[in-house]
């Protein structure tokens, strides 16, 4: 038993200055220099949070807020790759691109839906349609003169100047 117990302080001493907020409060639950079970403690609290991460992100690549209109597809479509990033650094499993490119086309506006529903059939990876729908939105909105959400680029008529300027 001596063994372990030297070990245990050890562990105990070098990880006490190592925690902070949460951590520091649960590893402070296990006796001093018990360093095994404040470890254990630690570890064990870590999991339960990743597993309450993956829910959250899982969650938010279920039920995506839908685009309110052309000019916000660019963010939409933003938000739609960072919940399946954050989705994936959790540990989730990534859709393959057709279920991705379904996801992304339920979350645009009625009339863009029905537009693009001829397109879901072709071979196409869903990075290309997604920057197919970004850049077409964006090219409406700059036709309309309505400025986007995505934040590109946009050429605009610099009135003291009478050039164009990039924004």
């Amino acid at each position: 038993i001596d063994d372990f117990e030297r070990p245990s302080e050890v562990l105990w001493g070098s990880r006490n200055s190592c925690f902070k907020g949460s951590a520091k409060e649960t590893f402070e639950l296990a006796d001093d220099l018990d360093g095994f079970n404040a470890w254990r403690r630690v570890a064990q609290d870590t999991r339960k949070s990743r597993n309450i991460r993956l829910a959250q992100t899982r969650r938010a690549v279920r039920n995506l807020p839908a685009a309110k209109d052309i000019a916000h597809i660019g963010q939409a479509v933003k938000n739609f790759d960072a919940n399946h990033k954050a989705y994936k650094d959790a540990g989730g499993t990534i859709q393959d691109d057709q279920e991705k490119k379904i996801d992304l086309l339920e979350s645009m506006p009625k009339g863009i839906r029905q537009q693009l529903q001829w397109r879901m059939e072709l071979p196409e990876p869903y990075t290309e349609f997604r920057d197919m729908l970004t850049s077409t939105a964006d090219n409406i909105c700059y036709q309309d003169g309505v400025k986007g959400a995505s934040g590109g680029l946009r050429a605009l008529q610099a009135e003291e100047q009478g050039s164009l300027a990039c924004e």
